[in-house]
């Protein structure tokens, strides 16, 4: 399947009118778990409809009550954003919140805001990195820094996304000042759970062994290293395992459940 949400999801809302099932290793997007539309899809991330709980948790760790999503006015962003004000609601936090559309300039949307909502202290840029970073180089130049700030970003970023030359796009700041902002900001990641990276899998071979092969295998072609590299292995398994199992039933004559049932001619 597709590594990002808007790729998958004019996909997977097509793709079940063939009989094809979808399997996606990075496509977080809360608006994909709508199993009427997206029929055939599967995913081994967690939908980011999960994270509303965990920024609760942020926010009485730090004895926070109040926080605004700057949010890019795209599907993956505002299912999030709207996921967020529910559980916000839940516990009587307050967030308030505006979009932006993708066309328009992170620095007038940054001006905008501060004009109007600069009563808040905690703030979420939940958009693409480009605009990100943008409103990030903003927000050092003018002083809305720790400790009097404080800034949260999405946890799927690129590595060394706020340097020049990610996008190419030019801000007025160095990347050792952005550096410097993000010292002091804050991101909810997601970790793969090394719980049991000693127990033998499906596949042969433990967690932690797969982990030693791949590193090792990335080095030698020069690779870099990325979290999606498991889900990616566990997807090719995930379908290889499901295509053994069919196989067996529809040999065996039984194919109810396994979607051949109205298929015509030789399935095996």
């Amino acid at each position: 399947g597709c590594g990002c949400s808007v790729a998958t999801e004019p996909v997977a809302a097509i793709s079940h009118h063939w009989n094809i099932s979808q399997i996606a290793y990075f496509s977080g997007s809360a608006a994909l778990s709508n199993r009427n539309r997206y029929k055939g899809f599967f995913r081994n991330i967690p939908s980011n409809a999960l994270d509303p709980p965990a920024f609760v948790s942020l926010m009485k760790h730090f004895g926070w009550k109040r926080m605004f999503s700057i949010t890019q006015d795209e599907a993956l962003f505002t299912g999030a954003n709207s996921n967020l004000l529910t559980e916000f609601n839940d516990v009587n936090y307050t967030l308030g919140s505006a979009k932006f559309q993708t066309t328009a300039d992170p620095v007038n949307v940054f001006n905008n805001i501060f004009l109007t909502h600069d009563d808040y202290r905690i703030f979420y840029l939940n958009c693409y990195s480009s605009p990100a970073r943008k409103m990030m180089c903003e927000a050092s130049k003018r002083g809305y820094t720790y400790p009097k700030y404080a800034w949260i970003f999405p946890d799927w970023y690129i590595d060394q996304w706020w340097t020049a030359d990610v996008d190419g796009g030019s801000v007025n700041c160095t990347d050792t000042e952005l550096e410097t902002f993000l010292e002091r900001s804050l991101t909810l990641q997601r970790y793969l759970s090394r719980d049991s990276n000693t127990v033998l899998t499906h596949t042969g071979i433990t967690p932690q062994q797969f982990q030693e092969k791949y590193e090792h295998l990335a080095k030698q072609g020069g690779y870099d290293l990325t979290d999606a590299g498991a889900r990616l292995y566990d997807d090719v398994w995930i379908l290889a395992v499901a295509l053994n199992r069919t196989m067996a039933m529809v040999k065996s004559g039984n194919i109810n459940g396994t979607g051949c049932e109205n298929a015509s001619g030789s399935l095996v």
